[in-house]
């Protein structure tokens, strides 16, 4: 069996093997907050970006965006984070018709 070391201040663990790899090029914690370029839309329609290798799903977005994000959960290979500001918006971003679109996502 290996030893774990701790890569950052917020428990994420990896193993010496796993701490060469590529996940360990970026370390985020819970609370960190990022700026991102949003690169694609996945399946469920939260937007992709990366930091380096290191994928982060953001909801709300569209592709070609820069935003600022604040990170809530972090997986070995992703983590997501929620929408703080859109510093530079896409030309397809419209605003909603709905005062309550960001409390109910929408009707």
């Amino acid at each position: 069996m290996f030893q774990t070391r701790s890569l950052t201040g917020c428990g994420f663990f990896l193993s010496p093997q796993l701490a060469r790899s590529y996940f360990a090029k970026v370390s985020l914690c819970a609370g960190e907050k990022i700026t991102l370029t949003i690169h694609d839309i996945a399946f469920g329609g939260e937007g992709v970006g990366r930091l380096d290798e290191f994928v982060v799903f953001v909801p709300f977005v569209a592709p070609g965006e820069v935003v600022e994000a604040e990170i809530v959960e972090v997986k070995k290979r992703f983590a997501r984070a929620k929408l703080l500001r859109v510093i530079q918006a896409a030309p397809e971003r419209v605003q909603p018709s709905c005062q309550y679109f960001g409390d109910c996502g929408g009707c």
